[in-house]
């Protein structure tokens, strides 16, 4: 079964990152390799096209959010995304 092309990048990454396997490890030690190498197994961050902020109603009032576009991987698509950073009561 072929490996999804996703998966095979985060195993190309983590051979070329000459990291201890996990399971090699105590479990406190794996969590801070872990926390200490995720920035280099993560797949590259696409490139942020657009920025809009806006605000959508709720229950408590107006939040703000914000929705990006991301550059897809076909010339001239975007992939939008919102986010919400609502302050708690």
């Amino acid at each position: 079964m072929p490996v999804d092309p996703q998966m095979q990048g985060v195993l190309e990454r983590t051979a070329k990152a000459a990291l201890p396997p996990f399971h090699t490890l105590d479990a406190g030690a794996a969590r801070r390799l872990y926390k200490e190498s995720r920035a280099v197994l993560s797949p590259p961050v696409p490139e942020v096209g657009e920025v809009r902020d806006l605000a959508a109603s709720g229950p408590a009032g107006r939040y703000p959010c914000a929705c990006t576009a991301a550059w897809a991987r076909a010339p001239g698509r975007r992939c939008w995304s919102i986010s919400t950073a609502a302050a708690g009561p």
